[in-house]
């Protein structure tokens, strides 16, 4: 059976490995990582003190190494809500952190019972545990994958089950001198729960940040570099899930392709930088027509579609013309804009068609648009 400075010194060892790995993912800029490297060396530091039970001075292993270590979950805590960009709420943690530590050196000075003072510091740990679990199940929607989060809150009241467990063991416990070092299977169980709290919140925090980096990366593969509009490949993957979608249902869903006219001359008259400023403020006004649902991309050049879900052949039309008449005004920016207009083919996807098929449907419309003077809508004939 491990003893309980083995134990210690063994999940101390662990934070040191967090710390190596947490230092890694520094520069991903993502918030939490450095409240979660603080976290790791307060722990470290908590666990050798506590390790030095009976050799250091009590001041230091005693009451230094339960404020560390309370310290170290209230920063971990911090962390998750800096990841999730929430407010942390530092007043409360302080608070609590303060009347811990009161309880820690009251039952130790005034009145020496060391099953008193695990109830005190079980009592915040499991709080802050249970705090981390909610906050984590409460902000899983952000997920791109929801198993790390999932994980993690579960781990989270878990511990705080484990914790608040503890508490309600020791403070029924009539002897309030019984050492918490004591090598029953108990009391080694919830010293293990109490040590491995920091690494095992510490991983689920890096399989969260992980996640995140994926979505991250996925979507900077996805969008456009200079727009900032989804990509062609983007644009496919979304109809191939709509076209799926559309097959149980039987939503309607339209294309739109839109083209700046006479871009070419946009940019042998003015430069390729005037022409980029062009597609930039196509994008970023045509943002504020377009749904969050549907998804408008960058085909190549100066050429986009936009597919509308839930939209039949009339909504389409209503939602070009709109653009069309959006995108002729002059450019509400103080930056001079070279002035430009766009036009636009409208189809509606048909019972079995593919999308190559109404791509091409659309497409062809556009290009009637073009022919018929510019600046103005054409619906594509049916297939």
């Amino acid at each position: 059976m491990l003893s309980p400075v083995t134990l210690l010194l063994i999940t101390a060892a662990l934070s040191v490995i967090m710390l190596l790995v947490l230092g890694s993912l520094m520069r991903s800029g993502i918030p939490g990582v450095r409240s979660w490297f603080a976290a790791n060396v307060l722990a470290v530091l908590a666990l050798l003190l506590y390790a030095g039970r009976g050799v250091l001075p009590p001041l230091l292993s005693v009451e230094a190494a339960n404020g560390l270590l309370a310290m170290c979950i209230a920063v971990i805590y911090a962390g998750f809500q800096q990841f999730f960009q929430r407010p942390v709420p530092v007043r409360m943690l302080a608070v609590g952190w303060i009347c811990t530590m009161a309880g820690v050196a009251g039952f130790h000075y005034l009145v020496d019972a060391i099953a008193m003072r695990t109830v005190a510091v079980s009592l915040f740990h499991g709080a802050v545990c249970a705090a981390i679990g909610v906050t984590i199940l409460r902000c899983q929607a952000q997920a791109g994958s929801r198993y790390s989060y999932f994980f993690t809150a579960g781990v989270a009241l878990l511990l705080a089950a484990s914790h608040l467990g503890r508490g309600l063991m020791y403070a029924l416990q009539s002897d309030m001198q019984t050492a918490d070092y004591q090598t029953t299977a108990w009391n080694l169980f919830f010293l293990a729960v109490g040590t491995l709290v920091l690494p095992l919140l510490t991983m689920g925090g890096m399989m969260m940040v992980h996640d995140r980096m994926v979505v991250r990366a996925e979507e900077q593969a996805n969008r456009d570099y200079l727009t900032g509009a989804w990509s062609r490949r983007a644009l496919f993957q979304v109809a191939d899930r709509e076209l799926r979608r559309v097959a149980r249902h039987r939503d309607p869903v339209s294309l739109l392709i839109l083209d700046v006219d006479h871009f070419k001359q946009i940019n042998d008259s003015h430069g390729h930088a005037e022409g980029d400023r062009v597609l930039v403020d196509l994008v970023l006004r045509a943002s504020a027509i377009v749904r969050e649902i549907d998804c408008f991309a960058r085909l190549g050049g100066e050429e986009f579609a936009l597919l509308l879900t839930h939209s039949d052949a009339a909504a389409a039309l209503q939602v070009a013309d709109r653009l069309r008449q959006v995108l002729e005004q002059p450019v509400p920016t103080a930056a001079a804009i070279t002035g430009y207009t766009v036009s636009v083919g409208v189809a509606t996807l048909q019972a079995g068609e593919q999308f190559s098929a109404l791509l091409a449907r659309a497409d062809a419309a556009l290009y009637q648009a073009k022919h018929a003077g510019r600046n103005r809508v054409r619906v594509a004939e049916l297939a």
